[in-house]
């Protein structure tokens, strides 16, 4: 049973598709009507996914992994044009990119454009909140843009946000993209923030050493007195009168001069020194803004727009995008095998109609996975 079971589907294979005489050469998965079908099929699922994306609501291209990638891309423009102009690429430093976010969320929720708030913060408030401590540092604005790409070019027309981006003072920068409402109108505010790191110049910060001589004086004790050496005193004896007793000698006496005890040597005199005072680094700092925010008037895409967009954008995540990629790649897998079996298996029985429907079908496909 297994292996009859095991026969008709090899038999049935092969009718489909290899191409033999049982099948006159022409294998089934080929046949004509059937091309038709599969066409009419890819073409519905096509029509779909086109309908979907036209009809997805503005607020889906606002999805804060849409923004992110936006974002990523501004990154990615503005150090590809300060290359085209021989400029060092600027680094993306998480302050920057703080305080980016920072001045485009305020702009969302506060529903204002300008490089002042209602609540009077600039540029500084921004840097200062994230703790960036910057010598120079600027600020691009936009709204109201619907890619990266639109946007950057621009910036590029615009003199004073062109000055921003190729300004080769700055070594850092970071982007900050938030969605909200302005005029009414739900719309992607954007920030960029550019800036110079300040760092301190140790060596000119650090005070001259000042040798201190020690000031000793040191006086010297006054000469000693002379002591005067004991004297002794040799008194002659008298003779002694015949009838009177002799009287005893004196003894000799010694005349003790003072000496004055010894002087202690005078302590040195040391001249105080003077308190040392680090001198604090002056800070410079500059903050350059536009006087103009760039604004576009135009939020709504087109449907092309829309179609490409979300094709761009959403085929990276599980979503009918997606699956229609894969479909159409599996097709086009498919065909191109079954093409390749029936023009190379039976050289002496090629059908000329069959290969050019075929072929056909495959360009129809690739121009579907492709768009």
């Amino acid at each position: 049973m297994a292996k009859t079971h095991a026969k008709r589907i090899h038999k049935a294979l092969k009718h489909h598709f290899i191409p033999h005489k049982g099948n006159n050469y022409h294998p089934h998965a080929l046949h004509p009507h059937r091309l038709y079908a599969y066409g009419g099929f890819l073409a519905t699922m096509k029509l779909f996914v086109v309908a979907f994306a036209l009809l997805l609501p503005f607020q889906a291209y606002l999805a804060p992994d849409v923004l992110t990638a936006q974002s990523n891309k501004l990154v990615t423009l503005t150090n590809s044009l300060r290359k085209s102009k021989g400029l060092g690429t600027l680094a993306t430093v998480s302050p920057l990119e703080l305080s980016a976010q920072y001045k485009a969320t305020d702009m969302a929720q506060n529903g204002y454009f300008a490089h002042q708030g209602p609540n009077g913060h600039t540029l500084t408030y921004f840097l200062d909140k994230a703790h960036y401590q910057y010598s120079t540092a600027g600020e691009n604005l936009a709204e109201g843009f619907s890619d990266a790409d639109t946007l950057m070019a621009a910036w590029i027309n615009s003199p004073t946000h062109y000055a921003n981006l190729i300004d080769p003072n700055f070594t850092q920068f970071g982007i900050g993209v938030d969605d909200g409402t302005f005029d009414g109108t739900p719309t992607i505010f954007f920030a960029q923030h550019f800036g110079s790191p300040f760092v301190m110049d140790t060596a000119a910060t650090q005070p001259t050493p000042i040798k201190h001589i020690a000031q000793i004086t040191n006086t010297p004790p006054p000469a000693p007195k002379p002591v005067a050496q004991p004297v002794k005193a040799n008194v002659t004896p008298q003779p002694k009168p015949p009838v009177i007793a002799q009287k005893p000698i004196e003894k000799p006496t010694t005349v003790a001069v003072a000496v004055p005890p010894p002087q202690p040597a005078p302590t040195p005199t040391i001249a105080p020194q003077p308190t040392q005072r680090i001198p604090q680094p002056v800070v410079t700092r500059t903050a350059k803004t536009d006087t103009q925010p760039l604004k576009n008037t135009v939020v709504e895409l087109t449907p092309w727009q829309k179609y490409v967009r979300a094709n761009d954008w959403f085929s990276v995540v599980p979503s009918v995008f997606s699956a229609a990629h894969w479909i159409f790649f599996a097709f086009f897998l498919f065909f191109v095998a079954v093409l390749a079996i029936s023009i190379f298996w039976e050289l002496h029985k090629k059908k000329p109609h069959i290969v050019g429907q075929t072929i056909g079908l495959i360009l129809m496909i690739v121009v579907f996975w492709k768009t």
